[in-house]
């Protein structure tokens, strides 16, 4: 069930009246009248505003809601200065003019300085906005000759946020190897209850398919995905393309396939398993738990697909019942399938065939970053070549006494020696000095002055630590 996003538009002031959201067989009942020619002629005609209409489904529905963020705070920041806040109308002179001083002075609602990522934000907002139906501007305010001076001060601006350390992009971090350890055991994805097996079909589904972390979830279908079986491997794959983010214009068909492993935690028998239990009433693929259930139980789902903020929300709620050690983010599984295959020496190219990047730097976003295990793998190559991984030595302050016999236990006028490795036991039976120790006899043993070296002695041995251990 493919899901489009509208825009509708107030005619008058050219402002994005609100979005919806509709079926392909909602859109296309609505849709009816401007595709359908009712006077018999072989070609349509449309009005501009029903051509307008149409336009506005290029965009998607994470497009449309950054647009809106970025015209709202160009008009809050234009009403504060005294100036009309309908830009649209400003010729290109005075609209350069104004965007140059805008660009300089924009903060966020704590006043401090929008970083790289939201300033450049802004600004593709803004040139979408004078380029939607309403407006149609055909100007572009990143690269046009009149806009350079504007261009130019916002080229400057990023260079000093860089050099504050405000111009780095926030990646999402992908889940660490121990959490992801912890997430396994913890049984909050697992095949026991309806909630946990949702959990964990979406869990595996994310991270073998790549998807990313709120687009597309809610207009999956129980057909989107199937089980196969070839050479008596069974695999799951995808049956759909789809518009994302990488392919707004075309369509992109996911490469990936989920495979079988034969373990307690198989992820194409838990998909088996989710989908013999869902509504058969209910074609959305994510459909709500059942409150109350039996294991034997048919259904385990209601006849009501879960939410788009609930779907949005899925890894922060798995963090949370897991107790991992950070609350991660829907995207932060889409980082851990790029790191993880990244870590294992998969070529860049075939992470971009499974991730639908169209290029390799987009793919660094997610494997630049190191892994604890390799960041201490390279510290440990500085420490070894320093001699910093050497075992520490413990020097402490002993008493030693070599007696001939098993009643000579004062000790009061032996000698301090420090040696660098002691045990705190006392024994009677050989005990092996492992260091260079020099020993001093007194009248109650039969040892010699002298230097001992790896040496044992038989007898009775008291060691007695003085310092700290």
């Amino acid at each position: 069930m493919s899901l489009f996003v509208v825009c509708f538009v107030h005619r008058s002031t050219g402002t994005m009246a609100y979005v919806r959201e509709l079926t392909e067989e909602d859109f296309l009942n609505e849709t009816e009248d401007l595709v359908t020619d009712r006077s018999g002629k072989r070609f349509a005609n449309f009005e501009e505003s029903e051509l307008d209409r149409i336009e506005s489904f290029k965009d998607e529905k994470s497009t449309i809601k950054q647009t809106v963020w970025g015209v709202r705070i160009f008009k809050e920041w234009l009403t504060e200065k005294g100036l009309d806040p309908d830009f649209e109308a400003l010729s290109t002179v005075d609209l350069a003019s104004t965007l140059r001083r805008f660009y300089a002075e924009a903060r966020n609602k704590e006043g401090r300085r929008y970083g790289k990522s939201a300033l450049s934000g802004i600004r593709a907002a803004l040139n979408r906005h004078l380029n939607s139906p309403a407006y149609h501007k055909n100007i572009n305010i990143m690269k046009d000759r009149e806009f350079q001076g504007a261009n130019n001060l916002f080229k400057a601006l990023i260079k000093q946020l860089k050099s504050e350390g405000l111009d780095r992009i926030n990646h999402k971090n992908p889940i660490s190897r121990i959490d992801l350890q912890k997430l396994s055991s913890s049984g909050v994805l697992s095949t026991r209850s309806p909630l946990s097996l949702v959990r964990k079909v979406w869990f595996d589904l994310t991270l073998h398919f790549g998807r990313r972390g709120r687009e597309g979830f809610r207009s999956l279908t129980r057909e989107s995905y199937q089980i196969k079986q070839v050479n008596g491997q069974k695999y799951v794959e995808s049956t759909f393309s789809e518009k994302t983010k990488n392919h707004p214009d075309d369509s992109y068909e996911s490469q990936a396939k989920m495979y079988a492993t034969g373990s307690k935690h198989c992820p194409v028998e838990a998909f088996e398993l989710y989908l013999s239990k869902l509504h058969p009433n209910q074609s959305a693929l994510f459909q709500r738990p059942k409150p109350y259930f039996t294991p034997t139980d048919n259904v385990w789902y209601c006849n009501s697909p879960l939410g788009e903020n609930k779907l949005g929300s899925m890894m922060k709620e798995i963090s949370e019942a897991a107790g991992l050690s950070a609350i991660y983010t829907n995207h932060c599984v889409r980082a851990t399938a790029c790191t993880l295959l990244d870590s294992a020496g998969v070529e860049t190219r075939h992470i971009m065939y499974f991730t639908g990047h169209k290029n390799e730097a987009s793919v660094r976003s997610y494997t630049h970053k190191l892994t604890q295990r390799q960041s201490k793998g390279m510290s440990g190559v500085f420490s070894e070549s320093l001699g910093y991984n050497k075992p520490k030595e413990n020097h402490n302050e002993v008493q030693v006494n070599v007696g001939s016999g098993y009643g000579e236990n004062d000790q009061s006028h032996l000698p301090r020696i420090p040696i660098t490795h002691a045990d705190s036991s006392s024994s009677s039976v050989q005990r092996t000095v492992s260091t260079s120790t020099s020993v001093h006899h007194s009248s109650h043993t039969n040892a010699a002055n002298g230097l001992f070296q790896n040496c044992t002695f038989s007898g009775p041995i008291n060691i007695q630590i003085v310092g700290n251990k």
